[in-house]
């Protein structure tokens, strides 16, 4: 038996296991990317237009600036449309799927970790963050990206890039609306924990010193903009605690809510790792889970937008329960690498399973479940398809984003002096103008949605 082991790991294929998995998890998010906008079905929700507005808009606007910053930049080279308003979304989720890959390869073995961000990239939570076009996705890429930087900075010298990285990190995260206690979180999670203690006691003092010096120097810059900046109000809870904690812990697994964020085997992964977390409760890496159980607590009852952050909690309780199956079920096997692999085929086929279900959930839910296809529309395409030149436009919601997005044409929220061409209005209007035609849209809240009037 010893033979045929020498054997098996001397073949090219398992030498190279690890390059494959990269090459198809690689080839799995540039899918991702562009399969996306038909996954999403290129909808609009009123939290998209509003993003969309902000990102445009000439005004500074200092909460999420990241995120519109990019928003804009996509809205500048593609027009105001659908995949311009979503791509920044996508491709920061991308960018999130690699630095979780990449943040559980520190922790777990290469298998574990792939398979956790296989389940977590596929599940409902993180694509409903990836093709929506507002800034929610920041709640789980700073997190990630922090936590992934701090990891390089334990157990090794820390380089001074890492170290200014991770101060600049921090430092931007202060603009998304409640990563404060995020930060503070961690902060406390530091200074308690003896062995993260004493990693950032041996960080080089010039590391520190250069940190200080480029955080300085984003923020005074930043002073000069922050007349009338309430950073309070980016901060202040909504303490309708109730609705706040039914709604947030409802999306987890789908209760009272259309749209589950994890299927039932998601979260029986995590459950066990809620076991496997208490079975080495002493680790730094499960300190973090306790913390942010806390921080996810407190975010669904005061500071709802934040809950998306549970997303990482869920991360990290899957990798430690696939950790503890694969430990043990391996256990069982130790001198057999065949029959380890045969053991594992289970695992594997089941683990494929919950990421196609939960891919072919997000694509249907919208098609097929009513509380979640009222949340957006495809109204965009449907005037984009009808508009003719001369066209005027009556909007009674989100004139200002059509207005944007069709410049070339007069929008109003009444029909007060629309003289010429063609009329086309969100809703029935009182006018001596001929119905030519209604536009309609089975999948939206209401089959018509717009009247065209000679």
């Amino acid at each position: 038996m010893k033979i045929l082991k020498n054997k098996f790991t001397n073949t090219t294929t398992y030498q190279l296991r690890y390059v494959l998995l990269y090459i198809i998890i690689g080839a799995l998010l540039l899918g991702s990317i562009i399969a996306m906008p038909a996954l999403t079905g290129m909808r609009l929700s009123e939290a998209e237009q509003a993003s969309a507005l902000t990102s445009i808009s000439p005004d500074l606007h200092l909460a999420n600036f990241p995120y519109h910053l990019l928003q804009g930049l996509s809205v500048h080279l593609l027009g105001l449309n659908p995949l311009a308003i979503k791509l920044p979304s996508i491709v920061l989720g991308i960018i999130t799927a690699i630095l979780i890959t990449l943040l559980l390869n520190r922790w777990y073995r290469n298998l574990t970790a792939f398979t956790a961000t296989a389940l977590i990239v596929s599940s409902v939570a993180f694509l409903n963050l990836t093709g929506q076009g507002t800034p929610d996705i920041l709640y789980v890429l700073f997190p990630v990206l922090m936590l992934w930087l701090g990891s390089q900075i334990i157990d090794e010298k820390p380089k001074i890039t890492t170290v200014v990285a991770l101060a600049v990190t921090t430092i931007i995260s202060l603009f998304i609306p409640y990563m404060v206690y995020f930060n503070i979180a961690l902060f406390f999670l530091i200074i308690t924990h003896p062995h993260l203690r004493f990693s950032l006691v041996q960080i080089p003092k010039r590391a520190i010193v250069i940190a200080i010096i480029a955080t300085v120097a984003m923020l005074v810059p930043l002073v000069f903009f922050m007349e009338g900046f309430e950073v309070w109000r980016f901060v202040g809870p909504d303490l309708n605690m109730m609705h706040n904690a039914a709604t947030a812990w409802g999306q987890i697994a789908g209760l009272n809510e259309p749209l589950a964020w994890f299927s039932l085997p998601v979260l029986a992964l995590a459950a066990i790792g809620i076991w496997a977390t208490f079975q080495d409760y002493h680790i730094a890496r499960n300190h973090i889970v306790f913390i942010l159980i806390v921080v996810v607590a407190l975010a669904s009852l005061f500071f709802p937008p934040f809950f998306a952050i549970a997303i990482l909690l869920i991360t990290i309780l899957v990798g430690n329960g696939l950790g503890f199956l694969i430990k043990n079920w391996r256990g069982i096997f130790p001198h057999n690498i065949y029959a380890t692999l045969i053991a594992l085929m289970p695992l594997v086929a089941f683990c494929l399973l919950i990421a196609m279900g939960s891919i072919n959930f997000f694509y249907i839910a919208p098609r097929t479940i009513t509380g979640v296809h009222y949340a957006a529309n495809t109204d965009y395409q449907l005037l984009d398809e009808s508009l003719q030149e001369g066209d005027r436009l009556v909007i009674k919601n989100g004139a200002a984003f059509y207005d944007a997005a069709f410049p070339g044409h007069q929008v109003n929220e009444s029909l007060d002096d629309l003289n010429g061409g063609r009329i086309i209005s969100d809703h029935p209007i009182s006018t001596n103008r001929r119905l030519e035609r209604i536009i309609t849209n089975s999948s939206a809240t209401q089959a018509a949605r717009f009247y065209i009037y000679r």
